[in-house]
């Protein structure tokens, strides 16, 4: 094995030796649950589900003359049934928030 150059290098500009603190990144998501605010907010999802049901055509006129899928015929309306809302919060555990942390 052989080693490829010389030892020497150098580095160009100034070196900046890393901070003793770190300050995370402040957080863009505003959530309240129950009037009250979450802090320390990691992230945040909200999901909402729709049950519907759709009109069904009520003559079979028009569904004879359907011969493959670019003229077959497609229900033109629906009717809402009910919403499943659900979703999860993520945040950081700290001092003031973990005896509530579940």
């Amino acid at each position: 094995m052989q080693r490829v150059g010389n030892a020497s290098y150098s580095l160009p500009g100034s070196l900046v030796s890393a901070s003793s603190t770190r300050t995370p990144t402040l957080s863009l998501i505003d959530v309240e649950v129950s009037g009250s605010d979450v802090s320390n907010i990691v992230s945040a999802t909200l999901s909402v589900q729709n049950e519907i049901a759709w009109t069904p055509f009520e003559t079979l006129q028009s569904s004879l003359s359907v011969t493959n899928a670019t003229n077959a015929m497609y229900p033109s309306s629906f009717t809402l049934g009910r919403r499943v809302v659900s979703g999860s919060i993520i945040q950081y555990i700290t001092n003031n928030n973990s005896s509530t942390v579940q």
